[in-house]
């Protein structure tokens, strides 16, 4: 038994003593390690990352990773928690990057400077994290090589690339490549040793720098102090030929404008190939197209073979709007010297050797003089924002030639065609009652109210014709019915909404009417906006008609009355309670309520009487639990009623009569304490 007393005593102390002993923590057990990666503007250079073991800037350092930046020049490690630093090119892997770009070390900020370390922390939970770092840019060793590239195409902004060689390397696999994006020449960096360049550009063949093959290309050696650039070396001009493909078909988009930049549409383009894919021609006439219109306006595509082209726009007018409106224009580039030629011997040369080429956009001129005036209102006020619109003399309706828009003070202007020509005057929307409305009828040229009956006008080129138009007012329109307040109470008073029209400075005249069960009748000398509706109008509907008024200013528009509109309007009275309570037992109390109606003294009909407990909390009562409902009959304006509760306290109550606006007064008798 003493040796049974023992053993247990004897459990119970390693139990004890195991209970005691602490369990091994999540911050004992060894982490995760963080990622950290971060991006150079150079691909394929080393990174090495060295270690504090210390964990002080003043080292020492050891090295803790190593790794090659990719094609991006991102890289990425796997770092424990400590602080570190990193050197970019330190010691070139032999890459083309390598070989171009000097070393660098991280900086926490690339632009000032900043502290050449950085710490790798557990996040808030203990956990692993990815931390990006600045990023870093590399020197280069030496400094630049620059030189124009030149074309005989008029987009002499070709996309591409140029490569730079050692002299004695020829393999492209070790070359560094410079990307460019509509450029006019070529800016690379070089090597330490000599160095030769080849321009790349799309639709061109390869171009060596001062030769035409690696053998004859010229070796530059650009001038370096270490990894640090001392100047810019100018290198001689390339001269890239276009490559065209037999049999290959490419597409061709431009666009024609005018002064404004709007697309212009129906002008013949005209696209003629060199025969010898030279500038010397001849020239022959591959394919025409017509500008397009809607959407694309001004716009054409056309799918010719791969050459040599030159383009012209309206170079033979046929007598259609468009061409009476636009002079003849030789398509040229937008970086070559203005010229106003017209024929192909004036147009700048277009190679068509890639998939789709990109024309931009040509200006062409207005044939015809200028047109100009203002557009005023009957009484003289200027229009605004008037769309006017340029038709040709024979022109019915349909899509103008041009457009343009008054100013604010109702002018406007716009080139003319050549011959004569009709004018649409379209009026804008005007702001009335914050909403757009228009106000105003469309008038042509001349006043007409249509194309056939339009007078028509012309300008000759270098002259101005004025042309000034008065547009007459549009019928009067009710935008907005009026409207009245849902169930107005007798007695109150109820003021009409008259709604607005399009006349901003039409007058209103009121007339109220009552629903007799069959018809509305006009109510004598309900004449104002706001009417006071009496004790005979408990229970009928009310409406309100609004005649709007324009000034005699507007001449021809004629009055316009509306009714308000909706659900029956019903005219309802205002009931008055007030309410007492009287204990009548721990768990009971009598309720009694004076209830009156506007227009109808002491009245009969039915109330709600409702109760809840309160709950004291400080020096407040709050609503609890449930409340209970009764549903009431009160005569000659008197109405009595006994409550019970479920248990004794604080009770509010409140007398309430449905359908109406209720008056509860003596606010600080609503509520009983039962004992």
């Amino acid at each position: 038994m003493k040796n049974t007393r023992l053993s247990v005593l004897a459990l119970l102390v390693v139990a004890l003593v195991l209970g005691l002993a602490p369990a091994a923590s999540a911050a004992d057990e060894p982490r995760l390690p963080d990622f950290v990666g971060g991006s150079t503007d150079a691909p394929g250079v080393e990174v090495r990352i060295e270690r504090s073991t210390t964990g002080q800037t003043d080292g020492p350092f050891e090295t803790a990773a190593t790794t090659t930046t990719d094609a991006s020049g991102r890289y990425r490690v796997t770092l424990a928690e400590g602080l570190y630093r990193a050197t970019f090119n330190a010691q070139p892997n032999g890459s083309a990057e390598s070989r171009l770009r000097g070393s660098a070390t991280y900086r926490s900020d690339s632009w000032s400077g900043g502290e050449p370390y950085f710490s790798v922390r557990p996040d808030y939970r203990g956990g692993p994290w990815s931390q990006e770092l600045e990023t870093t840019y590399l020197p280069s060793r030496t400094g630049r090589l620059k030189g124009q590239i030149t074309s005989i195409c008029q987009d002499a902004r070709p996309h591409g690339r140029s490569e730079v060689y050692a002299a004695d390397d020829a393999d492209p696999a070790r070359a560094g490549s410079f990307a460019f994006y509509d450029a006019t020449g070529y800016d690379v960096t070089g090597f330490e040793e000599p160095t030769k360049v080849l321009v790349r550009a799309d639709g061109y063949l390869p171009s060596w720098v001062g030769g035409d093959d690696f053998a004859s290309a010229t070796p530059f050696t650009l001038p370096t102090t270490g990894a640090t650039p001392t100047a810019d070396t100018q290198g001689p001009d390339v001269t890239l030929e276009p490559a065209f493909e037999d049999g290959v078909t490419s597409t061709v988009r431009g666009t024609v404008v005018n002064r404004s930049y709007d697309g212009v549409s129906g002008l013949e383009v005209r696209l003629y190939r060199s025969v010898t894919d030279t500038p010397e021609g001849p020239w022959v006439l591959e394919a025409t197209r017509t500008s397009g219109s809607g959407r694309g306006a001004g716009s054409f595509t056309a799918p010719v073979p791969q050459g040599l082209y030159r383009a012209t726009v309206n170079e033979i007018p046929d007598g259609s709007p468009a061409s009476r409106t636009y002079l003849p224009r030789a398509w040229r580039h937008w970086s070559a010297p203005k010229l106003q030629g017209t024929g192909v011997e004036d147009a700048t040369n277009i190679c068509v050797n890639r998939g789709t080429v990109e024309l931009g956009a040509q200006t062409v001129e207005p044939a015809g003089g200028t047109f100009a005036g203002r557009v005023t209102d009957r009484r003289g006020e200027a229009l605004s924002w008037v769309e006017v619109a340029l038709y040709a003399d024979d022109a019915t309706d349909g899509d103008p030639i041009r457009t343009t828009r008054t100013d604010g003070f109702g002018r406007w202007e716009m080139p003319a065609i050549s011959g004569a020509a009709k004018l649409r005057f379209t009026p804008g929307k005007t702001y009335v009652n914050g909403q757009q409305l228009v106000v105003h009828r469309t008038a042509w040229s001349g006043g007409a109210s249509d194309a056939d009956s339009a007078q028509t006008v012309s300008a000759e080129r270098g002259s101005t014709t004025s042309v000034d138009v008065r547009l007459l007012d549009a019928p009067l329109v009710v935008q907005k019915n009026p409207t009245v307040p849902p169930r107005p109470l007798a007695g109150s008073r109820v003021t009409a909404n008259p709604g607005y029209s399009t006349v901003s400075a039409a007058t209103q005249r009121y007339q109220w009417q009552r629903y007799d069960g069959r018809r509305w009748t006009t109510i004598s000398g309900a004449t104002r906006r706001a009417y006071h509706p009496t004790a005979s109008d408990v229970g009928h509907q009310l409406r309100v008609q609004v005649t709007h008024v324009p000034p005699r200013s507007y001449e021809g528009v004629a009055p316009v009355t509306v009714a308000s509109r909706g659900s029956s309007t019903i005219v309802r009275t205002k009931a008055h309670v007030r309410a007492s309570a009287k204990v009548k037992g721990s768990r009971s109390f009598d309720v009694s309520a004076r209830i009156t109606l506007g227009g109808t003294p002491r009245p009969t009909g039915t109330a709600y009487v409702q109760w809840i407990a309160l709950r004291p909390k400080g020096d407040y009562l709050y609503p609890s639990g449930k409340t209970y409902e009764r549903r009431v009959r009160y005569s000659r304006g008197a109405l009595r009623t006994t409550l019970r509760t479920p248990r004794s306290g604080y009770w509010a109550y409140a007398v309430i009569v449905p359908g109406t606006k209720t008056v509860i007064e003596h606010y600080d008798d609503h509520y009983v304490r039962l004992r």
